[in-house]
């Protein structure tokens, strides 16, 4: 079984487009590094910095109240501006009173930051996985690999196993570089480093910066694990390479505008998509679909995944090798 993994490992890292991803990942993190440093507040004196935007939006919550008063008709966009508007201020406050510069960078600030790159990474481990199967028929090496003294339950698996350990070495190298990178340009930073992290109810809490990014990794991994086991089907049914990558690009991209569409109904929450960013529960990202929890979504992400990997086993064993 291990020489299985170690032969599915070799096709994926002895190929080019493997080594033109991770360039791409590289010139990613530079190019967030790059913008981030030349939009990046450098003033000492940030607390007179944050009293005065306190100050400006006090006075705009006094021109909303006193547009309210003179237009009823108005009244439910001015609270809605109104509620926005001191959330925010109660932020900068908490800032004030626990003393943390909300506009300061450093390594740990920008290894948060450029988590958004791991985007980038589940299309590449999607183009990757539905490419391990369909590729084996576009190839016509299935055959080979059929002759081997190994189940097909056992192909399959292998096949999986070294999808986990791409999608893994590309974590790992993220992070890796958005830490090197982050720390020279930004300055590097204790593992201690608190800042100021807002939930999803808007409640702050004091965080470590590095906590929260490993907190981030990890749940993000898992999200991938799905995402991989659903190109990994798509790879299983279909015997032209090109066609799977192209209908697991279009199912991840697509995901958040399903997520959009059926928001506005309770069984949506049901569905795969809205559960996928397990991050959202740890940094405070805005949820698209309410009634949604951390140990919800783990649970309909697990069934998912047992769904796609069963369905996968099931069309691997019933297709017709020598067709």
């Amino acid at each position: 079984m291990l020489s299985l993994i170690k032969n599915e490992n070799m096709k994926i890292f002895r190929r080019i487009r493997t080594w033109i991803m991770m360039a791409i990942m590289l010139g990613a993190v530079i190019l967030v590094a790059a913008i981030t440093n030349g939009v990046a507040n450098h003033e000492e004196d940030w607390e007179t910095k944050v009293e005065n935007e306190i100050r400006n939006y006090e006075d705009i919550i006094q021109e909303e109240q006193k547009i309210a008063e003179a237009e009823p008709r108005n009244s439910i966009d001015s609270t809605r501006v109104i509620n926005d508007l001191e959330g925010e201020i109660d932020r900068l406050q908490r800032y004030l009173d626990e003393g943390v510069n909300p506009y300061e960078n450093n390594v740990w600030t920008f290894v948060n930051e450029s988590t958004f790159l791991i985007s980038l990474i589940s299309l590449f481990v999607v183009i990757v996985a539905a490419d391990m199967v369909a590729s084996e028929f576009s190839w016509g090496t299935i055959k080979m690999l059929m002759i081997r003294p190994f189940t097909r339950g056992q192909i399959l698996l292998s096949k999986f196993m070294a999808i986990i350990i791409y999608q893994t070495v590309l974590l790992a190298l993220l992070f890796i570089l958005s830490w090197i990178i982050g720390g020279f340009v930004f300055g590097f930073a204790g593992f201690d480093y608190k800042t100021i992290e807002f939930t999803t109810n808007g409640d702050a809490e004091s965080t470590i910066e590095s906590l929260a990014a490993l907190k981030i990794y990890g749940l993000r991994f898992l999200s991938l694990m799905v995402v991989a086991s659903l190109a990994f089907m798509i790879s299983a049914a279909f015997r032209s390479n090109t066609i799977a990558i192209g209908v697991g690009v279009f199912v991840l991209l697509s995901g958040n505008i399903f997520t959009m569409l059926l928001s506005q109904y309770d069984w949506g929450k049901f569905i795969l998509f809205p559960n996928l960013n397990l991050a959202q529960y740890v940094d405070g990202t805005q949820m698209l679909m309410e009634g949604l929890s951390l140990s919800f979504s783990l649970i309909v992400d697990a069934v998912y995944f047992v769904i796609f990997m069963v369905l996968a086993w099931w069309i691997f064993k019933k297709r017709d090798i020598a067709a």
